[in-house]
């Protein structure tokens, strides 16, 4: 299963096992006598300088990483960081994300002209063309509008764009709302 190099060195050794889905793609490459970890999936990739004393190698879905029993508390920290930084990237690659907008008010719609445009017609005299990220993937149901994707980040920047076309109104209850989030309509009188 393994090499024999890491076979014959197990006492002197120990080993870190990482489970990698499918769709990750994975490359370890030298450059100016570093070694880097790439991960990569869709149009999100990340780098990661590797450690001097560690050694990585990728077999059958899972990433090997190697390092000596007798390392000094300041390798041992690094190679925590390291260790840390790596498994945090693996949970954003692989968690699908999803933000929710439920589309409230009568003359409010969401049309998906094609797979790289949005059109809403949020009540203004003009439509609203937005180009939807490529990492992005979005479903549109009678007043629901569903954005879904495994990057956090655009996620959020992206839905915020949409929902500063169309807030919510306090007042009257029109407009994106988010689905999580507690909403009360406030009361209001009119003047005499």
């Amino acid at each position: 299963m393994l090499n024999s190099y890491y076979s014959l060195s197990l006492k002197n050794f120990y080993f870190k096992k990482i489970f990698i889905l499918l769709n990750l793609n994975i490359k370890l490459f030298l450059f100016n006598n570093q070694k880097i970890l790439l991960l990569k999936k869709d149009s999100s990739s990340y780098y990661f300088i590797c450690p001097s004393f560690l050694d990585i190698f990728y077999k059958k879905n899972y990433l090997y990483l190697s390092f000596k029993s007798n390392i000094s508390p300041v390798t041992y920290k690094t190679l925590y960081i390291f260790l840390s930084q790596v498994t945090t990237c693996l949970k954003q690659l692989t968690q699908l994300s999803s933000i929710t907008f439920l589309i409230r008010g009568i003359g409010l719609k969401v049309n998906l002209l094609n797979s790289l445009t949005l059109s809403l017609k949020f009540g203004y005299s003009h439509l609203i063309f937005l180009i939807i990220p490529k990492v992005i993937t979005i479903s549109i149901f009678k007043k629901k509008l569903i954005l879904s994707s495994f990057n956090k980040i655009i996620l959020g920047n992206f839905s915020n764009v949409i929902y500063k076309y169309r807030p919510i109104n306090v007042f009257t209850g029109k407009g994106l709302l988010k689905k999580k989030r507690f909403f009360k309509l406030k009361a209001y009188t009119k003047k005499v």
